[in-house]
């Protein structure tokens, strides 16, 4: 027989013994909880705090809780000890909790949740919780109208927040916390001396309260007098040395005064008591990203968004990290969350635009920058980066318009002169636009920009010989600078005279041997002229002196690939992920070139190994789906595709992608959801059209099928490939005669065998069997390993009961794969069926040895047992072969001759007489009816 079926074999796990240890050990621990009450462990909890050991205070409070959940004062406590240790998630989850059971902590938990609240900015839930009632003490109303105005001055409602302070000072005049509220106030509308006053009579009242003196530490920040900051700061830690808000504090001030290296050991210790604090990976990011160090800076405050997503702050820092690291899509998210947040803050939006420029979303850019100008009409940077942006858009008259209007602002600015001047020579008036880049070099001879420009627009204009004076005064200004000479090789080189280009960067490098832009043109004029390993040379000369240098390592890296030297690209590539393992781009070619060069395995662990916050980038997520469909994770691979269309839902690409992933699932529903949101992005995306009648065609939705091919014929007349689907779809609508043409012409130009599998059998359905069979034997005589073709033209021979011949090709089968079970039970069936059962028995044994369950293997093995006389065995065989198909008639038979054969007469009748009623064709049935009758059934 030459069906099979596939098995998995689980085995159930004995978890009995485990669970009931678990259970023993729970009851003993619990056993053990109940030698001390949860009154004792609250007492040590305060003991604790009024030491100043929150974190054993945490761990007392946390024990009176495994015993009596619904103690309010361990709630309490516990909360406490998180708003001073900074964690005030935390701290918020801890208290919301405890406010909840209501009980006679109520009112003194609210002003702590509140302040919890205004730290991690609900500013609108601690209005909601902080309402004034009847009943209230005057020094707790005072306190709760203070936090409502700290909300209210958050939210920007200066009026109510106004209100709110002055209200506590008629509930209690002493209440300091409001006159904090007003100084505050009178700071933040620039009038310090009130806000000094206000201050003073705070201190006045509690001078040495702690929320006063940090008042005063903060006082000092706003005056840029660090020092005296750091002073405070130090003085409140010694009296609160576990309160992060005061090391946060300091920190901030070093960070200020530029001091990163002291603000860093600082955070060290705290940080590894408190790993998870919000305040203080912000602060470790700030460092970070003031320092320079824009990798930290990213990891760190995508740590912080990671346990708070609303953190915005963290939302900049990171935006800018990526920004600076050339992760536009990142930086373009996080900025975006930042300024939708802060619609304001017109430093951000700059920002912003710029990531989108770089992205060349320009007419986004340009919006983002329009919406700042309207706060701020008279910004001349803003006017300028407006202009550039709709430079970029193509829009020169509204560029220089802006230009213009920076100009007429600040006369004296080089900048928007020089680039007046550009936008004048875009549009046509190159005389005016020269002349402006010339009095914008002749106000600020530092301006190289300038310069460059108006060599490079001198250049455009062919003006060669004004364009080389340029440059000759650019040298003399600065003579030992490689820029003159940098920029003299990219004028002689728009000349068309790459030979004196060549001499000029060589000239700039003899100056400065480390100088990138020149040894890339000088490399870049040596890849033009063919020249690709001398392009090498230059940039191993340089590399030597800047190792790490990421566009240098690129340049050498695609200078290696045009050298066919994929292996020494692969290695250069490697380097500049172990220089830094975060940049994106290195990971994202290099896994795109291991994946082209065949090597799968470590291009998927490549993008697997991708740093968390590169996890959803789209070209990390699309090598690793196509890695992992190339590998046969098929489920992964769709999850990883899935994921890539979740980021990128517009993109035809992805689409396309993610239907070919449900395809290898055959899941065709879903991949022709897929092929049509792709096809309904972009209809001229032909290889989407195509999935889509594929699948189409599979599920036999051939009216549809039809319509689309149709329109396929017409767009794409020579397409081998829509010739196959007409092809198909002829077959599946019963015309083979019909899809023989179509696809004969596409086997003529792709060759392959699954074309040459559909040929045959279209051309065996119309014109009988024998020139399918040709066809199959053609295509083995220039291909005689196709092991594929080789099995379908054995088991056509043995549909048409040609044993003789499929014998032979399930025998070179078996010689090719001597270990596949399925070859060597053809093999045995085809030989059994031309009486030769002695040569088929070694072959029938070993298929039974390799796969003792298959259902198909047992029935042929006991057939040829039968044969041979072995009929006990074959007895026992053929019945087990009956339990496992037990719907398959043939088996079934097959077992009652056997039962016959050893004298179990009514086990064999009751078989036949339970099969012949249920299958009225099937191939031995006549043979069956008449056994029956032998046996008097």
């Amino acid at each position: 027989m030459f069906k099979y079926f596939s098995a998995l074999d689980g085995r159930p796990k004995k978890l009995g013994i485990a669970v009931a240890a678990v259970l023993i050990a729970s009851l003993m621990i619990s056993a053990c909880d109940e030698a001390e009450n949860s009154d004792d462990f609250l007492t040590r909890a305060q003991e604790y705090r009024d030491k100043g050991d929150l974190q054993a205070s945490i761990i007392e409070a946390k024990n009176a809780l495994r015993i009596n959940r619904d103690n309010q004062d361990a709630r309490f406590i516990l909360g406490s000890n998180y708003l001073d240790l900074g964690d005030w998630l935390s701290a918020e989850t801890t208290l919301e909790t405890a406010i909840g059971q209501g009980g006679t902590l109520e009112y003194a938990i609210i002003p702590l949740l509140a302040r919890a609240k205004l730290s991690v900015g609900k500013l609108h839930d601690v209005l909601k919780i902080a309402g004034v009632r009847s009943d209230m003490s005057d020094d707790l109303r005072a306190r709760i109208m203070v936090v409502r105005g700290r909300a209210h001055s958050g939210l920007k409602n200066h009026t109510e927040a106004n209100k709110s302070f002055n209200d506590a000072l008629a509930a209690d005049p002493k209440a300091f916390g409001a006159f904090l509220g007003l100084a505050g106030l009178s700071i933040a509308s620039d009038d310090r001396a009130k806000g000094k006053e206000l201050l003073d009579k705070a201190i006045a009242i509690a001078p040495e309260n702690i929320d006063v003196l940090e008042f005063q530490a903060r006082f000092h920040f706003l005056k840029k007098d660090f020092a005296e900051t750091e002073k405070f700061y130090r003085a409140l830690i010694a009296q609160r040395p576990t309160r992060v808000a005061f090391h946060a504090g300091l920190i901030n001030a070093l960070i200020s005064s530029k001091n990163y290296k002291g603000a860093i050991s600082n955070l060290k210790p705290l940080l590894a008591r408190s790993p998870k604090n919000i305040q203080l990976n912000y602060l470790r990011a700030l460092a970070a990203f003031r320092s320079g160090d824009f990798i930290t800076a990213y990891n760190t405050s995508s740590t912080v968004l990671g346990v708070y997503k609303r953190h915005t702050q963290s939302m900049l820092i990171a935006g800018a990290s990526a920004f600076a690291k050339k992760e536009y899509e990142q930086a373009a998210q996080y900025l975006q969350q930042y300024v939708q947040a802060n619609p304001s803050h017109n430093e951000a939006k700059m920002l912003l635009s710029e990531v989108q420029l770089r992205q060349n979303r320009v007419s986004e850019a340009t919006k983002t920058l329009e919406s700042a100008a309207k706060d701020q009409p008279d910004n001349v940077n803003l006017l300028l980066a407006i202009g550039r942006a709709s430079n970029m858009a193509g829009d020169l008259q509204k560029s220089g318009d802006y230009f213009q209007k920076a100009v007429k602002l600040n006369p004296e600015n080089t900048r928007a002169r020089a680039a007046l001047g550009a936008s004048q020579i875009a549009l046509g008036q190159t005389d005016l636009g020269i002349e402006e880049l010339k009095r914008a070099v002749e106000k600020d001879t530092d301006l190289a920009r300038a310069e460059i420009a108006l060599i490079l627009n001198l250049a455009g204009q062919k003006r060669y010989d004004e364009a080389l004076e340029a440059v000759e005064r650019l040298q003399e200004r600065h003579p030992e600078r490689a820029l003159g000479y940098t920029v003299e090789g990219l004028l002689q080189f728009s000349k068309g005279d790459p030979a004196s280009a060549k001499v000029a960067f060589r000239r700039a490098l003899q100056l400065k041997p480390d100088a990138a832009d020149a040894a890339a043109n000088l490399a870049a004029v040596a890849i033009v002229s063919k020249k690709p390993e001398e392009a090498k040379e230059v940039l191993l000369a340089v590399l030597k002196h800047r190792p790490k240098h990421t566009r240098l390592l690129m340049m050498f890296a695609e200078v290696q690939l045009q050298l066919n030297d994929s292996d020494g690209a692969i290695r250069t590539f490697e380097k500049m992920l172990e220089a830094n393992p975060e940049d994106l781009r290195p990971r994202q070619i290099l896994a795109q070139l291991l994946l082209s060069t065949g090597r799968v395995e470590k291009a998927y662990l490549l993008a697997k190994s991708a740093p968390l916050i590169h996890q959803n980038n789209p070209g990390i997520l699309e090598i690793l789906g196509q890695a992992q469909t190339r590998l046969g994770k098929f489920k992964d691979a769709n999850e990883t595709l899935k994921a890539l269309a979740t980021v990128k839902p517009k993109s035809v690409h992805a689409r396309f992608l993610l239907a070919g992933s449900y395809g290898a699932l055959a899941d065709w529903s879903s991949a022709e959801r897929e092929f049509e949101a792709a096809w309904s992005i972009d209809q001229k995306h032909m290889p989407s059209k195509m999935g889509l009648a594929d699948v189409l065609l599979r599920q036999n939705k051939l009216k549809k099928a039809s319509e689309i091919i149709s329109d396929l014929s017409a767009e794409a007349t020579d397409s081998p490939q829509v010739r196959v689907m007409q092809g198909r779809l002829a077959l599946l609508q019963g015309k083979p005669e019909e899809a023989i043409k179509p696809l004969s012409e596409a086997h003529k130009v792709i060759g392959s065998p699954t074309l040459t599998s559909l040929l045959a059998m279209a051309q065996m359905r119309a014109k009988g069997r024998g020139t399918g069979l040709e066809t199959l034997r053609n295509w083995l005589k220039k291909n005689p390993n196709d092991v594929r073709i080789r099995f379908q033209l054995a088991n056509n021979h043995m549909l048409f009961s040609q044993f003789e011949e499929a014998s032979k090709e399930f025998l070179t089968l078996h010689e090719m794969q001597p270990e596949n079970w399925i070859f060597l039970n053809n093999l045995a069936d085809s030989l059994n069926r031309m009486d030769k059962f002695e040569q088929a028995l070694p072959f029938a044994k070993k298929a039974y040895k390799l796969a003792p369950t298959q259902p198909a293997v047992l029935d042929t093995y006991g057939v040829i047992l039968l044969a041979d006389g072995d009929n006990k065995r074959a007895a026992k065989i053929l019945t087990a072969a009956r339990r496992r198909a037990p719907n398959s008639p043939e088996i079934s038979f097959n077992a009652a001759r056997a039962l016959e054969r050893v004298g179990n007469i009514d086990a064999a009748r009751s078989i036949l007489e339970e099969i012949l009623p249920k299958n009225n064709s099937f191939r031995s049935r006549k043979a069956a009816e008449k056994l029956l009758k032998k046996l008097g059934g």
